[in-house]
């Protein structure tokens, strides 16, 4: 039957969570170049100054990705562009007050943008903090649809998809695999977190309403209910709980031709015993594929091999994420330099609030040409500051419990 197209929109949880620890500040001028430097005297700029908050902590060796794409994008910025990085950062355990020293210790230094990681648990605390000094935060990683609630969600713009219309879209396309949806039973089993049950309970109806089929919904004390069923397709929604529910599954009776991942997580089960019942389960997640030149590129000054493993690394497309990043704050930045300190009509307080203002609405507008996703990929934000157009790919196991690309989708709007 033909299948109903639907619209995507952000990024589920493939993207690594932020944790921060507090540090010092550091300043890394686009200046240390030459030929920058040269091109600047003939055409002045106004100095643009970008803030990127670094991971610490479990995850600070994503510090080194992030550091390694901002810096790479200072080098390959336009002639006459003046443009230099403050890096800064907090813990996982950050009060509000920490977070919000963070901030300051950022405008302190005038930075037109934050760039970062935006999952965290002070993620709201963040962005209450940058939107209450005007300062556009692009997120490189998932940042949950709950911080698109408070009036400072207009401050913050998401280089990944919506979490809602990722579902959408590994619903959609998990239902292509089936041959004919309708008749089928289908169960989504979801850990005991909020956002996942919440998450279930969206794909449920997605499933539903798109397929005809019967859908049951399971929580993790219910997989012997489940298995009972006999599901043609098992949807495991799980933020945390996967390596405790698949097993599980498994032990029931199910295989992995039965199994969909929401979404895929790239997670390497080879060493778990039950490894080889993961043969041909599957799942879609947002493209991290990035560009064999930049890739190479990032690896180098990272100082990673110039493999494939590295090249299909979900932390090298960080990377690549904070590369496009600090070069879209940058030249928005840019811009709308001239509108620095510009009276607005009803608004006859000049300053930041205004050029704040200003970099907002050509974020908006801005469209470059992305560094992740397939060739000729575009970077554009819709009204709610969510990548536009996002890429997926759908990844498949083999026998041994490791992941194989299996394709990739440009999934777009057509009714």
């Amino acid at each position: 039957m033909q299948k109903k197209s639907l619209a995507f929109g952000l990024s589920f949880l493939v993207s690594l969570c932020a944790v921060w620890s507090i540090g010092s500040l550091f300043i890394e001028s686009a200046g240390s170049s030459a030929g920058v430097l040269a091109a600047a005297r003939e055409a002045p700029a106004k100095l643009t100054r970008v803030g990127v908050l670094l991971p610490q902590g479990s995850l600070s060796f994503a510090a080194d990705y992030v550091r390694a794409g901002a810096e790479l994008a200072l080098r390959d910025l336009t002639a006459g562009t003046k443009i230099e990085l403050a890096f800064d950062g907090y813990g996982e355990r950050a009060s509000k007050a920490q977070i919000a020293a963070a901030i300051d210790r950022l405008a302190a230094q005038k930075v037109s943008a934050i760039v970062g990681l935006a999952n965290s648990l002070g993620a709201q605390e963040l962005l209450e903090n940058a939107a209450a000094k005007y300062l556009p935060v692009i997120a490189l990683g998932a940042a949950e649809d709950r911080l698109s609630i408070a009036p400072s969600s207009k401050w913050l713009f998401r280089l990944s998809s919506s979490v809602d219309q990722d579902i959408s879209a590994l619903a959609y396309d998990a239902l292509a695999q089936l041959p004919d949806e309708r008749g089928k039973n289908l169960a989504v089993l979801a850990s005991a977190d909020a956002e996942s049950t919440r998450a279930a309970a969206f794909l449920k109806m997605q499933l539903g309403a798109n397929s005809g089929a019967v859908v049951g919904l399971f929580g993790p004390n219910q997989i012997a209910q489940l298995a009972k069923t006999r599901p043609d397709k098992v949807f495991v929604v799980s933020l945390e709980t996967s390596l405790v529910m698949l097993p599980k599954l498994f032990a029931a009776g199910l295989n992995g031709r039965q199994i969909e991942l929401v979404p895929s997580n790239l997670a390497d089960y080879s060493s778990q015993p039950w490894a080889g019942a993961m043969a041909f389960a599957c799942g879609l997640l947002p493209d991290q594929s990035v560009s064999p030149d930049l890739a190479d590129r990032l690896a180098k000054r990272i100082g990673l091999p110039s493999s494939g493993a590295a090249l299909q690394s979900a932390a090298l497309a960080l990377a690549a994420k904070a590369y496009d990043a600090v070069k879209l704050a940058a030249t928005s930045t840019q811009q709308t330099n001239w509108q620095a300190g510009q009276p607005q009509a009803g608004q006859p307080q000049a300053g930041q609030p205004q050029a704040g203002q200003a970099l907002r609405l050509a974020l908006l507008r801005a469209s470059m040409a992305a560094s992740v996703g397939p060739k000729g990929n575009q970077i554009s934000f819709d009204a709610n500051g969510f990548l536009a157009s996002p890429d997926y790919q759908r990844v498949c196991y083999d026998g041994q419990g490791r992941y194989q690309n299996a394709g990739r989708y440009s999934l777009a709007a057509s009714g």
